[in-house]
């Protein structure tokens, strides 16, 4: 929790909201100084709200001065009377304070619901500065806490944000079923302590300034939701839960910067849809300090209809155990992982491996609670890659399994594609969802993966996200972490196998549709008996598999690759060994389990990414061999052919002398 000293700095900076009511050009001020011309144009209507605003006399007595702001590096001072406004004074003045802080945080301010709360969170977190200047200002300062701390606001706290659009809602269902549906969220969040947040009022702040005007759709949300975390929960919070389809909340558009034009959503027009070179995410609405990974779990809920919606929405975990692999060439490898993850923990599975037997799959889905499938696919269902399809909507129309709890992993193309004006007839995701699936993890766009016997780019992803929520993590914790570990298997001397692009793609594109604190909870869990057995047989595969790496490292070390971070893979797969090692030697099975499965995943990244390195340096060296070696031929031909031309004049001297 914030000091006391956190809470004086926030309202230290609470002159700042003077930046929620002035347009968006203060906020990016030009090289023309017109920062001083907004100011005078919104002062009138800031110090109108101020006025309204019950403020104690401490506040207002220590904010009568001039107070400096540095936004990136862009200067101007105020003057305050009791937080009024009275005037933009020359930078040259004395100020009582100077606040520092980024744009990207001031445009947050534009839209938040309570400043004190982002500040106070921007100030812990360092994205602001409050420096008092002087002696005579820090001591006004200090003797000032208590009064202030009195009144400081506490934080709501909830891990769990659970975020709608009233006016989306409308526009999709209607008045009385978006009521009926707001109601039924309020009970929700009720049961499972989460907080509920209407999105709009923080989308029409952003309307009033020209900035937030300028924004494109997907990134006002953002922005929207970045605010609402900060301010409900903060640093509380591990879940975001997003309610509607894409008419409502709008997917992130991600620029596809796949070079390869096979590959770039600007080929893709399937089913008469109109091309374009993005594709869609909710990793960035997760990645709350915008370094281009998830922070929290996050999944979304989609329906035809309320009805649809709400059954997405049950917090029990699914208890059957039978699973259906599926998977054709080249991609069986992730229906293979996921067979065999589904094996250690008590599942009985179908495969199904080969192509030709895909024919087979409806069939095979009946009774099934996993259903994970890795080959050829668009948004309308699944096929053989020439248009032959043994998955389509009609097919899931007559499966009916209202009364089952099912998860669907898919990594086919774009068999997580779909826009606001689908339905279940033209879109497979709708069409899971319509006979009753509670959770479907799909890529919206191209799904990426290789010939080789390792997984790699969408396959990785997919079959770890199996493998985390098999092991006991929710969803929306299964599908982050599985993210997480992704990237950080992925250094940049990789990068010439994969390009960056492709490499981002394959894990920004995989969707959670799904509450993502719902779990999957494995038979060893819930059967006695098969709860040692399980964990015992993780410890023996993640033993065998470090000792596995170890070799592949030497190998890769002597080569000459850098292998710190397969090191690094290896120490955290050791660790995690010796956990499980401790927890079933103390009859915990369940938590040795977890801790064996994650040294088993750790340690086959190991293993692959010292392969892939060693084959790189390899590769590097051949090439530099090559470069020794051509100009060194190139020398050697010509001075072969001088010798030629050589002896042949000498003989032919020789016959002229005869």
């Amino acid at each position: 929790m914030p000091t006391c000293r956190t809470h004086i700095k926030a309202y230290v900076a609470i002159i700042l909201a003077v930046l929620l009511c002035i347009s968006s050009t203060v906020a990016v001020q030009a090289a023309d100084g017109s920062i001083a011309t907004d100011i005078e144009n919104y002062k009138e209507e800031y110090n109108a709200r101020i006025s309204s605003i019950a403020i104690p006399s401490v506040l207002t007595d220590l904010f009568s001065g001039d107070i400096r702001f540095d936004v990136d590096g862009e200067i101007f001072v105020l003057k305050l009377d009791g937080l009024k406004i009275v005037k933009v004074v020359p930078t040259t003045s004395s100020p009582l304070f100077e606040v520092k802080m980024s744009r990207e945080f001031l445009n947050k301010l534009l839209i938040a619901e309570d400043t004190v709360k982002l500040l106070t969170y921007g100030i812990r977190t360092g994205e602001v500065d409050v420096t008092p200047h002087g002696t005579a200002n820090t001591v006004k300062l200090k003797a000032s806490e208590l009064v202030i701390a009195e009144v400081a606001e506490a934080p709501i706290l909830t891990n769990y944000l659970v975020i709608y659009s009233n006016r989306g809602l409308i526009e999709k269902y209607g008045g009385n079923d978006a009521s009926a549906l707001i109601g039924f969220l309020t009970f929700y969040s009720e049961e499972t302590s989460a907080y509920l947040v209407n999105i709009d009022p923080y989308l029409v702040r952003i309307e009033k300034y020209k900035s937030g005007h300028l924004l494109d759709k997907c990134e006002k949300f953002d922005r929207a939701i970045e605010c609402a975390v900060i301010e409900t929960g903060g640093d509380m919070i591990r879940y975001i839960l997003l309610v509607g389809d894409d008419g409502v909340i709008p997917f992130y558009r991600v620029p596809d910067l796949v070079n390869v034009s096979d590959w770039n959503e600007a080929s893709y027009a399937a089913g008469g849809l109109k091309s374009s070179s993005v594709y869609f995410t909710d990793d960035n609405y997760a990645d709350l300090n915008d370094d281009g990974f998830v922070d929290v779990a996050i999944g979304r809920v989609i329906g035809g209809d309320i009805e649809q919606l709400k059954s997405m929405l049950s917090n029990s975990p699914i208890l059957e155990s039978a699973a259906l692999a599926a998977g054709g060439y080249p991609f069986e490898d992730a229906a293979i992982s996921a067979s065999l993850a589904s094996k250690a923990v008590g599942f009985e599975v179908t495969e199904i491996l080969e192509a030709p037997q895909l024919t087979q799959f409806t069939n095979q889905m009946h009774d099934k609670s996993l259903i994970f499938y890795s080959y050829h696919a668009d948004h309308i269902g699944y096929h053989d890659g020439m248009g032959n399809y043994f998955l389509s909507p009609q097919n899931l129309k007559d499966l009916d399994l209202q009364d089952k709890e099912v998860a669907v992993v898919s990594m086919g193309c774009h068999s997580g594609f779909v826009l606001e004006d689908m339905s279940a007839s033209d879109s497979v995701v709708l069409a899971w969802i319509g006979s009753g699936a509670k959770c479907i993890a799909s890529p919206s766009g191209y799904a990426f993966g290789d010939t080789t016997q390792y997984l790699v780019l969408t396959e990785e992803v997919v079959a770890d996200f199996t493998d985390y929520f098999l092991a006991g993590q929710s969803f929306g914790y299964a599908m982050m972490n599985a993210k997480k570990n992704y990237y950080e298997k992925w250094p940049k001397s990789l990068e010439t196998a994969y390009s960056r692009p492709v490499i981002e793609k394959s894990a920004k594109e995989v969707i959670l549709f799904g509450d993502p604190t719902k779990t999957m909870l494995p038979p060893f869990q819930y059967k006695e008996q098969k709860m040692g057995d399980a964990a015992l047989d993780a410890i023996q595969k993640a033993t065998y598999s470090i000792s596995e790496a170890n070799i592949q490292l030497e190998l890769a070390y002597r080569a000459g690759a850098d292998v710190s971070t397969v090191s690094f893979l290896i120490g955290s797969a050791s660790s995690d060994l010796y956990a499980a090692g401790n927890a079933y030697d103390n009859e915990n099975f369940p938590v040795s389990f977890a801790y064996a499965s994650n040294a088993f995943k750790k340690a086959e990244a190991a293993k692959v990414l010292a392969q892939q390195l060693r084959e790189e340096v390899e590769r590097r060296k051949n090439l530099e061999r090559a470069l020794i070696i051509v100009p060194i031929v190139l020398l050697i031909v010509p001075f072969l052919y001088y010798l030629k031309l050589r002896r042949k004049e000498k003989k032919q001297r020789r016959k002229e002398k005869k």
